[in-house]
């Protein structure tokens, strides 16, 4: 699994905010990382770990940041349900139930993606709208 884009978009405190949000997001997906990677030691499995692409780093606007998150999203979701089903095919139970968790998970991710994504849409380039809704990410950072 791969982690979402930590950027900050532009200059001054503006996108600050939601850069914490972002740093807070990154920190949660290593944990479900972890979380998987712990499941397989214990199963006795072998982890191997392959390079991981370098994220985009430069965005030309917020709503944009938020949109290659949700789709990093949407992908990981992809991979878990690949998962489950090659479990299901050799009937490995015990992973599917541990599989399970990760697909709730992504319900919740992707809910969240797509919300922040359409504030962003509804918004536009408004700037003091902008303002308010990096705000509000920001809220996420320290809640």
């Amino acid at each position: 699994m791969e982690t979402l884009p930590y950027c900050v978009v532009g200059a001054g405190p503006a996108g600050l905010a939601a850069a914490r949000w972002l740093k807070a997001q990154s920190a949660e997906e290593y944990q479900h990382g972890m979380k998987l990677f712990d499941f397989v030691n214990a199963r006795n499995g072998a982890v191997e770990l392959t390079r991981i692409e370098t994220p985009t780093r430069e965005f030309e606007s917020f709503g944009e940041v938020f949109e290659s998150a949700l789709r990093q999203e949407e992908s990981v979701t992809g991979q878990i349900n690949s998962l489950y089903e090659l479990c299901f095919k050799n009937k490995a139970f015990a992973e599917m139930t541990e599989l399970q968790w990760f697909l709730t998970e992504q319900v919740e991710e992707e809910k969240t993606a797509r919300e922040i994504v359409a504030k962003f849409r509804l918004v536009g380039d408004d700037p003091g709208s902008l303002l308010d809704l990096d705000r509000e990410l920001g809220s996420r950072a320290q809640g």
